[in-house]
């Protein structure tokens, strides 16, 4: 019996600690996200780039990362990869370096040959891009998608202002095309099941029907008879520690 015990209180541990890396995980994406719409303004400013876009983090690429589907590489998405969320942005400075050192006519040419493979020095930086996912690869990288800009084709627009051609549902904010209004952007936890709808209130009201019906000794129907119900905090259960009681019940 000890012996299962151990194990119920080593599962319930693991699933904990998988919860909190999850979040960890997600709440470094976020933040990796915040610090390359930085760069990308920093860059739009120093290159008189007028369409480049903010970056919001997308749940449909972040699911397509983790299958590794290669279906739209090219045409609606585009991709790169970074070590860690923590450093991500460092790595791509980095990575880009070349690029910005080369001249006007070198990055058109660059980019005219990156159309159906990928370049790394400036895949991150595409102006039309406002979507990004990423998950961890198999490679042990951080694989992450950028779309919708799948052609490059938002890279052949003439220079000026930076931020001084946003999209629809886009406003110059200090250089980036950001969107409007801001909302407020949050990755998704494992979903619980919705709580199934109770009867309480149609039992209740048999049990005053049966009570009027039933009362014998000539007294008046008791006003004070309960008509609501009273949640008692004694009986709010963390659903991990109802999975604990069960399983140690049927030991």
């Amino acid at each position: 019996m000890r012996m299962k015990l151990e194990f119920v209180l080593i599962g319930v541990l693991l699933l904990v600690f998988t919860a909190a890396c999850n979040s960890n995980e997600n709440t470094g994406q976020l933040e990796f996200i915040d610090k390359l719409n930085a760069l990308r303004r920093e860059f739009a400013k120093n290159n008189n780039i007028v369409n480049m876009h903010e970056l919001s983090f997308d749940q449909n690429l972040m699911n397509k990362s983790k299958t590794m589907d290669s279906t739209g590489r090219f045409v609606e998405y585009r991709y790169t990869f970074i070590g860690s969320f923590s450093n991500g942005v460092n790595e791509l400075m980095n990575s880009s370096t070349s690029f910005e050192q080369k001249s006007e006519q070198e990055k058109v040419e660059a980019i005219d040959n990156a159309t159906t493979i990928e370049d790394l020095s400036f895949e991150h930086l595409t102006p039309g891009h406002t979507k990004i996912g990423c998950t961890k690869s198999t490679m042990g990288k951080i694989l992450c998608l950028l779309a919708p800009d799948g052609n490059l084709s938002s890279w052949f627009k003439a220079a000026g202002d930076a931020g001084s051609l946003c999209m629809s549902g886009y406003k110059n904010v200090n250089g980036l095309c950001s969107i409007t209004p801001k909302t407020s952007i949050s990755i998704p936890q494992n979903h619980r099941t919705p709580p199934v709808p109770t009867t309480a209130k149609t039992e209740l009201d048999r049990q005053i029907a049966k009570y009027k019906n039933e009362e014998q000794d000539g007294d008046e129907y008791d006003e004070d008879f309960p008509t609501t119900i009273i949640a008692s905090s004694a009986i709010l259960v963390s659903p991990v520690m109802t999975v604990v009681f069960v399983v140690l019940v049927s030991i």
